[in-house]
Formats: C-alpha cells, sequence, structure tokens
C-alpha cells in the first residue's frame, strides 16, 4: 500500500479482539467489553464476522467462549469451513494480545468500519450529484447530508432519531389505507409501489402517468 492509499481496516486489530475472546477467562470477561464497541457489520473480513457471530452467541447463553466452544458451535452451524476451519481458529487465539487491551483494538475495529461507511456514504453522494439536474441539487444535498448526519449520530442515536423504519413503515402504510375527503368526493389511499426504470431525473415523466389517476396528494414515492 502507497503513502496516498488509505488503511479501511486493521486486520491486526481484528485479531487481537477475537484472540482475547477466545482465551476469555472467569476471571476476566473480554466479551462484554468488546460487544459494547462493536456494531454489526464491523468486521471487514467476513470470516471474522462468523467467529465473533459464534463467539457472541456462547455468551449470550452464558457458556464459555475458548477455542474448542467456539469449534463446536461453528460446527453446529456449519459455519466452521466459512471461519477458516480449526487451524484460523488456534492462529486467532495464538496472535492474541492481554485481554486487558480488548476494548483499544475493539475502538479500532470499530473505527475503521465507520471510515468505511464514510467512504460509502462519499461515494453515494458523488454518484448522486453525476445524475442531479441542475433544479434537483438542494434536494441532493439534503438527501446526501441526512446520509452523513446519520454516521454521525452512531448506531444508538440514530436508531433512537430515525426509528427503525422496517418495523415502523407498515404501521404508517395502514394508517393510510383509510378514506380522506376531498372537497365533496370520497377518495380511498392508494398505496402502491411503482418501480421506475433509470435514474431518478429520467422516472419524473413516468411517475406522474404512474399515478395521474390517484388522488393528489395522496401518493408517498418510496
Amino acid at each position: 500500500m502507497n503513502d496516498e492509499q488509505l488503511m479501511t481496516a486493521s486486520p491486526e486489530a481484528e485479531t487481537a479482539v477475537l484472540g482475547a475472546c477466545l482465551l476469555a477467562t472467569p476471571a476476566y470477561d473480554p466479551v462484554a467489553d468488546a460487544a459494547r464497541i462493536l456494531a454489526d457489520g464491523d468486521w471487514s473480513e467476513p470470516a471474522n464476522e462468523v467467529v465473533w457471530s459464534a463467539i457472541s452467541r456462547l455468551h449470550g447463553a452464558s457458556r464459555p467462549t475458548g477455542v474448542p466452544m467456539v469449534e463446536a458451535e461453528l460446527r453446529r452451524t456449519g459455519d466452521l469451513e466459512r471461519a477458516g476451519g480449526p487451524v484460523r481458529l488456534s492462529q486467532i487465539a495464538s496472535g492474541a494480545y492481554s485481554s486487558g487491551e480488548v476494548e483499544h483494538y475493539a475502538d479500532l475495529v470499530h473505527g475503521y468500519a465507520v471510515l468505511r461507511r464514510y467512504q460509502a456514504a462519499l461515494a453515494r453522494g458523488l454518484q448522486a450529484a453525476r445524475i442531479t439536474g441542475p433544479t434537483d441539487v438542494p434536494d441532493a444535498i439534503r438527501a446526501h447530508q441526512a446520509d452523513l448526519d446519520y454516521l454521525v449520530a452512531g448506531d444508538g442515536e440514530a436508531e433512537a432519531h430515525y426509528g427503525r423504519i422496517g418495523e415502523q413503515l407498515h404501521g404508517h402504510l395502514l394508517t393510510l389505507e383509510k378514506p380522506v375527503e376531498v372537497g365533496s368526493v370520497i377518495a380511498n389511499v392508494v398505496v402502491q409501489a411503482v418501480l421506475l426504470p433509470g435514474p431518478p431525473r429520467c422516472c419524473h415523466r413516468a411517475l406522474d402517468r404512474r399515478t395521474s389517476a390517484y388522488v393528489r396528494r395522496n401518493v408517498i414515492v418510496l
């Protein structure tokens, strides 16, 4: 890697966290310390994500997280090969640092994950800028700012601020499926998924044609 390339992961930090968890003792529980810092998707290596998932399941069941137990859990779920096999588990454990340093390395793992998400958000913003028309620039900027605000808020605060959209959307749609009075006409709100080809700026006319039969202001586009 040359000087112009930016690191987006630390394999050493990921190994350090997993290794400490594989060497946990009743006197010290590094799994709990790491779990307070890490979030889903923080691992850059899919194999590390698999190992961490096994460790988390065992820990959640108040079971030991040593190499034999994690290997058995991975065999049970059929994920041992995805995790790199028994040899890799032993290598991770042998490369562990002091369990007291797990929070430091977990911070690195999470920090690099946030960096990757930041880079992805910037890439989405650049992609949007390339297809945005002159009159749509303010909307594109607001959308990009919301994307960045979500990252700044962090996992817990963002979830509290924005809510679990997937869980709440169905309920919101149900509240819309009721008669709405428009002048002297009673019209049912129609909720329908409209699939439009091509980039957003090319779809305005197609969207108008698809929704022209619906009552004005009773159409929600997702």
